[in-house]
Parts: C-alpha cells; sequence; structure tokens
C-alpha cells in the first residue's frame, strides 16, 4: 500500500507547521531498514503531524497507510506504529466532545474530530487482531485500543478478562487491568459485569500481590464506593510485597535512583537560568519506580481522603526502594500545597530524604522544600544540617549533582529566614557560580544585608544601555519560575491543545 502514496495530493493537506507535502516522506521512512531513519521518522510525524495531540487533515489521510504497515509481520517496529494509531485514536476520542465542529481560518467548518473517532471505532477489529499478537509491544499497544474503540461493552469486558489470562508479566496484567477501568468510565454499561471482576482480583488473597494492587486501585478509580477503611491499609501491605529488598550497597553509598546525570555540563555559553529551566523540565519527566504511575492514579482517586493519602504516602517516603521515595516526594509536595492542615509530619519525611550519600534524590526533596516555603519549617533543622554537611564552596562543586543538591537546600534554608545558609551564597556572589539562583535568596536574609548589599550592587550590570550586555546581567537573571519546568509524566495522555485553525476532515474514501 505505501506505494500508493503518490495518488494523494499531499500538498492539499495540512500538518501543524504548513502543507502535507512531507508526510509521504514520513510514512515511507517508518518502514526504512535503517532504525535511524525509522526513529526520525516517527519524531517528524508527532512533533508535525500529530503537534500537542493536534489532529490535521494529513494525519487522517496517513491512517490507511499506517493500518496497512500495522497489518503486515515484515513491517520494521510495528509496535511503534500500533503506538502511533493508539494515540491518534486517544487524541480524537478525548477531544470528539470538545471540539465536535471546528472552523477554519476561512469560516469553513469541519468535524475532523468526531469523524476520525468513529474511523478509528469502526477499526477496533484490527485491534482485537494485534491484542493477540506475539509481539508484546504491539500487543500491550493494541489492549489499550480494546479500552477505547470497542463500543460493545460485553465484549470488551469478556476480551480483556481473556486477556488477563493469557499475560504473564505484572506490567502486562497491570495494563489489562487499567484498561478494564478505563473502558468503565468510557462505557458505564462495562461496569456491571466488570465490577465483579474487579472484586474477585482485589479480595482474593490467592492473586498475585502486582495484580490485586492494580485491581484495588483501578477498582477505586471506576467504583469510587468501593474505597473504605480497609482499602489504603492493604493496599500498604501489598506495596509491601512488592517492594524489592534494599541491596546492600545502598545502605552504605548510593548516587540515587536514577543514573541521569552523567550528562555532560551544559554549554557554558547559555545562561544558567536557561539551561537549569530545560534541565528541570527534562528531570521532571522522569518515573524512577514501576509503580508510581499506579499510586498516582490512586492519590487520583482517594481525592479528599487526607488521612489516607498521608499514609500512603508516609509509606512511600518510607519504602525500601529508592525509585518510589524519590517519586513520592513530588507528590506529597503536591499534597501539602493543595490541602490545608497539619502537615508536620510529611514535611519531615520529606527532610529525612535530604541523606549526605544520595545527592540526586536530596537534590529533589530540597527543592520541594524551598517550594513549600514557610510550610517547610518542621525540616529546618534537616536542610541545616544537610547544608552544613558541607562547605560553603560546595556551592561552587565540580560534582554536578552535589552542587545542585546543595544549592536547593542553601535556597530552601533561606527561604526560612535561617542565616546558616548565608556563607554558601557568599561564595555564589563571590564567585559568579549559578549567582542567579543565589539572588533570590539572599531578600530572605536582612539581617545580613552588611555583607549581601555591596555582593549585590558589585554585582549590577555596569550599563543599562539597550543591547548592552554583561557577565554581571547573566548572574543576576531571575530563577525561572515554578510554571517554566512542570513535571511531565513518561506515559501519559496528552490533553488536547486548542485544534488547528485550518482542519478539513481529509477522511481518506477507503476508511469511511
Amino acid at each position: 500500500m505505501i506505494n500508493d502514496l503518490n495518488s494523494i495530493d499531499w500538498a492539499a493537506l495540512e500538518h501543524a507547521y504548513g502543507p502535507g507535502d512531507d508526510v509521504p516522506g514520513w510514512l515511507c521512512g517508518m518502514v526504512s531498514p535503517k532504525p535511524d531513519a525509522r526513529k526520525e521518522a516517527f519524531s517528524d510525524f508527532y512533533s508535525k503531524a500529530l503537534h500537542q495531540g493536534s489532529v490535521y487533515s494529513s494525519t487522517v489521510a496517513s491512517l490507511p497507510f499506517l493500518f496497512a504497515m500495522a497489518d503486515d509481520p515484515a513491517t520494521p517496529d510495528r509496535g511503534a506504529v500500533v503506538e502511533l494509531l493508539l494515540n491518534i485514536g486517544r487524541e480524537v476520542i478525548d477531544a470528539e466532545e470538545i471540539y465536535a465542529v471546528v472552523c477554519g481560518p476561512d469560516g469553513e467548518e469541519s468535524t475532523i474530530y468526531p469523524d476520525t473517532a468513529n474511523l478509528m471505532r469502526e477499526h477496533a477489529d484490527a485491534f482485537v487482531a494485534y491484542a493477540c499478537d506475539p509481539d508484546p509491544r504491539v500487543r500491550g499497544a493494541a489492549i489499550e485500543g480494546l479500552g477505547l474503540f470497542l463500543d460493545d461493552a460485553e465484549r470488551a469486558v469478556a476480551l480483556l478478562r481473556d486477556h488477563l489470562e493469557t499475560e504473564s508479566g505484572a506490567a502486562e496484567r497491570g495494563l489489562v487491568v487499567r484498561t478494564m477501568a478505563d473502558l468503565v468510565l468510557r462505557l458505564p454499561a462495562a461496569a456491571g459485569p466488570a465490577r465483579p471482576w474487579f472484586d474477585a482480583l482485589a479480595d482474593n488473597g490467592s492473586t498475585a500481590p502486582d495484580t490485586r494492587l492494580a485491581a484495588l486501585v483501578h477498582r477505586a478509580r471506576c467504583a469510587p464506593e468501593s474505597v473504605d477503611d480497609r482499602t489504603v491499609p492493604t493496599a500498604i501491605l501489598l506495596l509491601r510485597e512488592i517492594t524489592p529488598p534494599p541491596r546492600l550497597e545502598e545502605d552504605r553509598a548510593s548516587t540515587g535512583p536514577c543514573t541521569c546525570e552523567t550528562e555532560p555540563e551544559p554549554d557554558p555559553d547559555v545562561p544558567g537560568h536557561i539551561a537549569a529551566a530545560f534541565d528541570d523540565l527534562e528531570r521532571h519527566g522522569r518515573v524512577h519506580a514501576a509503580t508510581t504511575p499506579l499510586l498516582t492514579a490512586f492519590h487520583e482517586a482517594l481525592g479528599a481522603r487526607f488521612e489516607d493519602r498521608e499514609a500512603l504516602l508516609t509509606e512511600q517516603l518510607r519504602s525500601a526502594d529508592p525509585g518510589t521515595r524519590y517519586d513520592a516526594i513530588d507528590m506529597a509536595r503536591r499534597l501539602i500545597t493543595s490541602w490545608r492542615g497539619d502537615h508536620t509530619r510529611l514535611v519531615r519525611l520529606i527532610g529525612d530524604r535530604l541523606q549526605p550519600h544520595d545527592f540526586y534524590t536530596a537534590a529533589a526533596a530540597a527543592e520541594a522544600l524551598g517550594q513549600l516555603a514557610g510550610l517547610a519549617e518542621p525540616a529546618r533543622e534537616a536542610l541545616a544540617a544537610y547544608v552544613t554537611e558541607h562547605r560553603p564552596d560546595a556551592w561552587a562543586s565540580p560534582h554536578r549533582v552535589l552542587r545542585r543538591a546543595h544549592q536547593q537546600a542553601v535556597v530552601a534554608l533561606a527561604g526560612l529566614g535561617d542565616e546558616r545558609a548565608l556563607p554558601s551564597l557568599l561564595v555564589a556572589l563571590d564567585t559568579g557560580t549559578d549567582a542567579w539562583r543565589a539572588v533570590p535568596a539572599a531578600c530572605h536574609l536582612p539581617h545580613a544585608a552588611a555583607q549581601l548589599t555591596p555582593r549585590l550592587v558589585a554585582g549590577l550590570p555596569k550599563s543599562t544601555t539597550p543591547g548592552s550586555s554583561s557577565v554581571s546581567a547573566s548572574r543576576l537573571s531571575p530563577e525561572p519560575s515554578p510554571g517554566s519546568a512542570t513535571r511531565r509524566p513518561c506515559r501519559h495522555s496528552p490533553t488536547p491543545s486548542t485544534p488547528p485553525s485550518n482542519t478539513s476532515s481529509g477522511i481518506p474514501r477507503s476508511l469511511s
């Protein structure tokens, strides 16, 4: 079918950056024998023909070719093709009611989102077939598709129930359970046959603990009334059961749950606050434990049950697994900033993550405490102990992760008005190392004005002439706002962005 690409006037179609005449090249690239070419082709399609979740006429015109690739066992990276189909379908189904009709620049109306959603539902049987594929990546994407594209609730429930019996891996079984909950939330008619299935999995002690935990969490998602006083204690026991025991070497010396910090230093010509913002954006998208997406969904399902969520976070922050502890830090911060109450216990537990042998996790804990501002008071002594554990010149340490951890702890401690942060801030202002981070922190130490003010004045730009530049100016650049580096989950269902202004249905006749 790839040979039929020339039968479509791609130049008359569009994607996010203009005419769609480059789409055929991406489709051909997806079946290239060269892995790098395939990777680039998929990247181009996602960034331009599915830009931020928007669907374009060229996106829809690509569907018959994508299905043909997915059907062909000779296609390399068939799993990536089925995942792309799944993502297109998810976007249009999520947006079909919001963007039932969109207007182009000339005022023409388009129903591209509901039309494409219906088209994907018409191809639900293709996903039924893919779900039996021996390739686990093809099978995984297809199983999610069963929860999205099948409108026959009883059939979908039966298929998912059967797939749970045939899947052996914990991740695959968890995916089936999650998809069942997604199906119930999309099709309420599925709740009747699905609820006894969830109950049997969640309440049966003979069920594998990882599958049982998934069933308990996803039952809470689609049946909130099932949550009672036993739900969270049971989840905690299951979480302990599936958490691997700590390795001895982790207790003695650890760089944290992630090895991503081995990347090279940023370009010295890039202003520090800009480089830090991009680093934060990348770092905040990492998931360090396999249970994190499940536990995130559990917190959302628990909602206003603050005591239950606090108990769950306490377990997460004390977990034997370093990745679970790390990912719990930001979950705890979000709960603290969202609900009024006494958060002393959680704040202290975040402070306990300021371990001198684990710079990576300590940096995350210190950053969270800094964002809590005055709410971080219960962790004051933990911050002070961490800051004074190192000499003040750790602010400028050549060890990148240690430097970040120390700086974040100093900033958080200064935010509490604690002058034990002063020596490190003086190092920052004297050396110019990441002074952009120290300057906002200095305003919290008015009692140290005699030492700080001359240094701040010395760092002011020598000229205010438009277009002039100075090293001091870059040193005093403001710290990026929280919105400049938002958390990005590794796997997520993006919220559809505003639809493109120039769209048309573009559904090929072969698929309509």
